[in-house]
């Protein structure tokens, strides 16, 4: 009830409609200004996964392959919510090579994993493998970089993600969360949706990322920072233009169907309809 009287009240303020008429930046902000208490902490079940990972690397002698959950379960977990999404990168190989090694050690004679090849065209960049590991599914995939088909450093792909706050790394071998960009502790610990690099650059690479940005600071009542909301205002023809140029219709109408569905989704078409 409390949450829905606040949306109300919010959805009701005059001043959105008047923001709404002059056309000016709708800066979104629910959450308090009290810093948000970052905590981390891993399941029973996750534990055996990465060991199990860790016994396959040292049995075939990969002593320099180094595991990162990446993005969004590092995330999740340092806000103490629960997540079954764990994409683990790489820095020396491509996800199928270590996916066949799991598949070797646990299902020896058969082969339970699978591929997705690397589209540029419609917005995979990376090939991805999946593989089941008792219970839990992981996908595996190499460090991201500028070069389509190199692997890169911690650092850039970390600066490739679409935000900071889904830039962190849990690095498996050292047991440690990483923070590479010295941005996205500091983001969830204040609540701020801000880019790892430059917003014109992160939303260059994948103009859709504007929409997930929306996304993800309705679902978690984060504030859009001032370089997001400064770039968006500067550069809204041309970011109009490359939206519709190079991102499909099925891409854009799943993003917009997960953000209508969310609590607050009025706050969604506010913004979009301030930068037309």
């Amino acid at each position: 009830m409390e949450i829905e009287s606040e949306k109300k009240e919010d959805f009701n303020n005059n001043e959105i409609y008047q923001k709404l008429e002059s056309n000016t930046l709708i800066s979104y902000k629910l959450n308090t200004k009290n810093k948000i208490t970052l905590d981390f902490s891993i399941k029973e079940k996750e534990k055996e996964c990465f060991q199990i990972i860790m016994n396959i690397l040292k049995k075939n002698n990969l002593d320099t392959t180094i595991c990162r959950v990446a993005g969004g379960w590092v995330r999740d977990k340092l806000l103490g919510k629960e997540s079954d999404d764990i994409d683990i990168a790489l820095n020396d190989m491509k996800g199928s090579k270590l996916a066949n090694l799991i598949n070797e050690e646990l299902y020896p004679g058969k082969n339970k994993v699978g591929i997705i090849q690397q589209n540029v065209e419609k917005g995979k960049n990376l090939e991805t493998a999946t593989i089941k590991i008792n219970k839990t599914w992981i996908d595996l995939v190499n460090l991201r970089c500028e070069e389509k088909d190199k692997i890169g450093t911690p650092l850039s792909d970390a600066e490739r993600r679409d935000l900071s706050i889904n830039s962190l790394f849990y690095n498996i071998n050292e047991g440690k969360v990483e923070d590479f960009t010295n941005k996205g502790i500091n983001d969830l610990e204040n609540g701020i949706i801000e880019t790892p690099i430059k917003p014109e650059i992160t939303f260059t690479d994948d103009p859709l990322r504007i929409l997930r940005m929306l996304r993800f600071a309705i679902k978690y009542k984060f504030r859009i920072g001032n370089d997001i909301n400064n770039y968006i205002e500067k550069n809204k023809e041309d970011i109009i233009n490359n939206f519709y140029k190079n991102i499909s219709r099925e891409r854009i109408e799943k993003e917009l169907f997960k953000i209508f569905n969310m609590e607050n989704s009025s706050f969604a078409i506010a913004y979009l309809y301030s930068f037309n």
